[in-house]
């Protein structure tokens, strides 16, 4: 993780900041620490609103809230996802996952 967050120290808009960014996420997720997952994954989202990146980020954060037990937030999410991004590989699994929480 050190590697992808002395990557955006030094490069932070490069077209592969939004994946460092991404990553820094995945390894808080991996670790069960879905709070800082979370703040990971919006930081894409706030920071690089453009990147492909973002669907990926919003999917894995409401699938970090659904670990924290927090459904509603989950759901809000995953219907982002769904609205945004809706012919994405992300929409798909979001739609999965809000029927499974319904």
């Amino acid at each position: 993780m050190i590697g992808f967050q002395n990557y955006i120290s030094q490069f932070p808009d490069t077209s592969l900041s939004p994946d460092a960014q991404y990553w820094i996420g995945q390894v808080y997720y991996t670790r069960k620490d879905y709070r800082k997952a979370i703040e990971a994954f919006a930081l894409v989202v706030q920071k690089y609103p453009k990147s492909d990146a973002v669907a990926r980020s919003l999917l894995q954060e409401g699938l970090a809230y659904l670990e924290l037990g927090d459904k509603t937030q989950a759901r809000a999410v995953f219907r982002r996802v769904v609205q945004d991004y809706p012919f994405s590989e992300e929409s798909k699994l979001a739609k999965n996952r809000l029927a499974e929480l319904r």
